[in-house]
């Protein structure tokens, strides 16, 4: 649909652009015909008659196909009006306004309080607004900015951890100096990130996209019984690896392989705290001694693959333990 639209957008772009050209052309011949006569049309009524009467229709057919420009320029001013209108509405609505800055991701102040962004939880897939379901998003008010209407909701997001944590819908950071939408209060920082590190009842859903043919795993997510408590003693170093500086990194969403019988395991993997606030995205690739890692889509550099090697092996036997 969003083709379509661009098709038809482009079409009627090029319409008014050649409808405008032409009608420049036949205003400029309507002046010539009723503005520049020769002596013997000065002297021929009837020629003067003819001329002046073509005249009139080129300017006619001239300005005619200038409405479709200056209809289309109306409509574009109605609507941006109207947008200005709404955005304004929208703005003076909300109750509880946190005015930041073109900085914000870096940190901002709300209640206060300095809160800055929390890199490790950057996968924020699991969360979801409270009033859609068993949710752990409840939006207290929305970031705004002092020059325009633009906002982003701002949430507190619902955690076991004792600590005020928030989020910020943001469509996403990737490629960029950041990427975590998720903050805490700067004094606090440490106490969460222990706190994670050291809370039980990790839980992860697994889809084996290269699992064998006669089972239902390679289409369908599976909760493990066995939780993911004793991988966080190298979950949580490699995520800090990977996610505490992004500036230089790209996300790359890992590769889709079409033909699995080039891939000896192809595994994604969704690991998260009981309270659904911290969750790491894996997909892992093996290619006989070759191994391929994606931690929240970002693809991790072959030296840290390394480093990491016989834990990351050691997850798959343990996954295909449990599911075969």
């Amino acid at each position: 649909m969003a083709g379509i639209s661009v098709l038809m957008l482009g079409f009627w772009l090029t319409l008014i652009i050649s409808a405008s050209a032409l009608g420049v052309i036949f205003f400029i011949v309507s002046m010539v015909l009723l503005l520049i006569k020769s002596k013997k049309e000065r002297l021929n009524q009837k020629k003067s008659k003819i001329r002046k009467t073509i005249g009139i229709i080129f300017l006619v057919l001239g300005i005619g196909l200038q409405l479709s420009l200056g209809l289309t320029w109306l409509l574009g001013a109605f609507s941006a009006q109207k947008r200005e209108v709404v955005e304004k509405a929208k703005w003076e609505s909300i109750e509880n306004k946190v005015l930041v800055d073109k900085n914000w991701p870096k940190g901002f102040t709300y209640n206060g309080d300095e809160l800055i962004p929390v890199p490790i939880f950057s996968n924020s897939d699991n969360y979801s607004i409270v009033s859609e379901g068993n949710g752990n998003l409840t939006q207290i008010g929305s970031l705004v900015f002092s020059e325009d209407y633009y906002t982003n909701n701002f949430y507190q997001l619902v955690n076991n951890s004792g600590f005020d944590l928030y989020y910020v819908w943001k469509e996403s950071f990737a490629n960029g100096e950041h990427y975590s939408c998720t903050f805490v209060k700067k004094e606090d920082f440490d106490a969460v990130l222990d706190y994670y590190n050291q809370a039980t009842g990790y839980t992860a859903s697994v889809l084996w996209e290269s699992a064998p043919d006669e089972t239902a795993y390679s289409s369908a997510w599976t909760y493990l019984e066995q939780p993911m408590d004793d991988k966080l003693v190298w979950l949580i170093p490699l995520c800090h690896e990977v996610l505490d500086d992004v500036a230089n990194k790209k996300t790359s969403g890992a590769p889709l392989y079409n033909n699995m019988d080039y891939c000896d395991d192809y595994m994604n993997l969704n690991i998260a705290s009981k309270d659904a606030a911290f969750t790491i995205g894996i997909c892992l690739y093996t290619q006989g001694e070759n191994l391929l890692l994606y931690l929240n889509d970002y693809k991790v550099e072959d030296e840290i693959v390394d480093q990491y090697r016989e834990q990351i092996l050691e997850l798959i036997a343990q996954v295909k333990a449990e599911m075969l």
